[in-house]
């Protein structure tokens, strides 16, 4: 059960309400997500989650595929229920099969080059930023950028946001976990 009340349009408050207008409207299709309905109590904490969201949407160099498994890749890292499942929605939005899926969210990549960009994600989501020197070489001897692996850091942070939110005000998932690899294509 969760601890605050899921929102709707009809019973957010007048300072949540074009925030959350501005969520569903980034996310056509999905309607309105347990997460949001629970963040719309406090504007602060709905515009927060907007704004990363936004600034990664804006100013992304990855493409949605790649994004969405670097989220799951955080989100695997974590443990974190809510974003596996949404990020696992997302990555197949994005094209991604459900063998891939899995071998995003459970670190068994074959492409060494995409394995050591997940792994600095993995290693940042699940130690607060922290990432191996040997980590970080390896991505940049794939042939990652540093600008490319401190944009992996934004996408990392937006897992933690989600994941955090959702454990903090108890947010159920909106629907069984293998019921959500079929909508939505932006990341959490």
């Amino acid at each position: 059960m969760t601890r605050v009340e899921l929102h709707t349009l009809e019973t957010v408050s007048a300072a949540s309400r074009p925030v959350l207008e501005r969520v569903i409207d980034a996310s056509p299709g999905v309607g309105t997500l347990n997460l949001w309905a629970a963040m719309a109590e406090a504007p602060a904490t709905l515009d927060a989650y907007m704004a990363i969201r936004e600034s990664i949407e804006a100013h992304a160099t990855f493409d949605p595929a790649l994004r969405s498994a670097i989220a799951l890749a955080a989100a695997a890292a974590t443990g974190g229920t809510y974003s596996t499942a949404i990020n696992r929605r997302i990555a197949a939005r994005a094209g991604q099969s459900p063998e891939q899926i899995e071998a995003v969210r459970s670190a068994t990549v074959d492409d060494p080059r995409l394995r050591s960009l997940l792994e600095v994600a993995r290693e940042a989501a699940a130690d607060r930023g922290v990432i191996a020197d040997a980590t970080w070489g390896a991505a940049i001897d794939a042939g990652w950028t540093t600008a490319e692996l401190v944009e992996v850091f934004a996408i990392v942070a937006l897992t933690w946001f989600v994941d955090g939110f959702a454990a903090f005000a108890q947010v159920p998932l909106d629907a069984p976990p293998r019921e959500l690899t079929g909508a939505g294509t932006r990341s959490t």
